[in-house]
């Protein structure tokens, strides 16, 4: 009889396992930071009922302008339209549903640099959209776009997380 077995994770899932497992951890992540960002307790669950619709839903006016008989059905079931914000919404959205496919297409760190010594094993990984990071003017231009981005995107200050604690 043995006793010690060698423990490797089982990397045979189904489509709809893994996509399962994707949106639970992404919701436990959601929740978890709500009680990071909250200032007490209270406030968390209040943010997290709200967040799961237990005040109300409202939205701009304008998707009420472009929802036509759906408007008022959704009236009826108590969503309230409120006026302004319809730019903030539509941009949100929209930046959303633009991101998201980089988010779960593109590669992990481990992934990118996956050739490189020393690394985790990666006998079982997975390439996706065939990226693989090399010291090439591709990938610094590539790498000098995204960090533009990120200090265009600096025009307003941010409190540190971690400064309530």
């Amino acid at each position: 009889m043995r006793l010690g077995h060698d423990l490797k994770l089982q990397t045979n899932t189904t489509v709809v396992g893994r996509i399962a497992g994707t949106g639970l951890t992404f919701l436990v992540v959601v929740i978890g930071w709500v009680f990071f960002r909250a200032t007490t307790f209270d406030s968390a669950i209040a943010i997290l009922q709200s967040m799961f619709g237990m005040h109300g839903v409202s939205l701009p006016d304008v998707i009420a302008m472009r929802t036509g008989a759906l408007a008022p059905w959704l009236a009826d079931r108590g969503v309230v339209f409120m006026p302004g914000g319809g730019r903030d919404f539509v941009m949100t959205y929209f930046w959303i549903a633009t991101l998201l496919p980089v988010v779960f297409l593109a590669p992990n760190t481990q992934q990118i640099m996956q050739r490189f010594k020393p690394s985790l094993d990666s006998s079982d990984t997975v390439h996706r959209i065939g990226m693989t990071w090399q010291a090439n003017l591709r990938w610094a231009c590539v790498m000098s776009v995204v960090l533009a981005l990120g200090l265009l995107s600096l025009t307003r200050p941010s409190e540190f997380l971690y400064f309530q604690f």
